[in-house]
């Protein structure tokens, strides 16, 4: 009975943190669409264009829905791979895990320079992810792709952790998205002039 009672708290305190982040994600984005940009500009952060403040309002008004949906699920799959991990007596696949996370994390900081570069030189409105977009617009140009890589790398982590197989797989594909991310960030994908 105790254990049951246990589940019942932790899916409440799940829930509760979902309806959180949401309600978070709805005022941040209408503070976005408002044209209110840059919680947290750095020295280093221009002030937004006029094409860049236009973008911010149409991609806030766009994916708001999407943004909501995609924090509920993730949310949902938090709380469904919660107590499920890894058995740490495989010494072989532990190495390996690690191997693959040190790859991740190499690719996810070359995928972050690359991208606060050409946030800085071209603009946020170029950015294909919306989730990197919006933070971007929402928190500056510095510090909205810290936190949204901080955020990928951490559920990318903390997910491959639990799971019992294909961690590792995640690992892999994730790094080689973030190193092609990089290379077409630097330009190293598009053809010249």
């Amino acid at each position: 009975m105790e254990v049951q009672q246990r589940r019942i708290q932790v899916a409440g305190l799940w829930l509760l943190a979902a309806i959180g982040l949401m309600v978070i994600a709805t005022s941040e984005l209408h503070r976005v669409r408002s044209g209110r940009l840059f919680l947290f500009p750095t020295a280093f952060d221009n002030q937004p264009s006029i094409h860049e403040l236009h973008d911010a309002e149409a991609s806030a008004r766009r994916w708001l829905l999407p943004a909501l949906l995609a924090i509920g699920c993730a949310c949902g799959l938090g709380y469904f791979l919660g107590s499920h991990r890894r058995d740490g007596s495989r010494q072989t696949i532990r190495r390996t895990w690690r191997t693959f996370s040190v790859a991740l994390l190499l690719a996810a900081a070359l995928d972050l320079f690359t991208t606060l570069s050409f946030f800085h030189e071209r603009g946020i409105d170029v950015e294909l992810h919306p989730g990197v977009r919006l933070l971007g617009y929402a928190y500056g140009r510095t510090a909205g792709p810290v936190i949204a890589k901080t955020t990928q790398v951490v559920g990318i982590l903390w997910l491959s952790e639990r799971l019992p197989r294909g961690g590792n797989a995640l690992l892999a594909t994730t790094s080689l998205v973030y190193a092609l991310a990089a290379a077409h960030n630097a330009g190293w994908l598009t053809p010249g002039p």
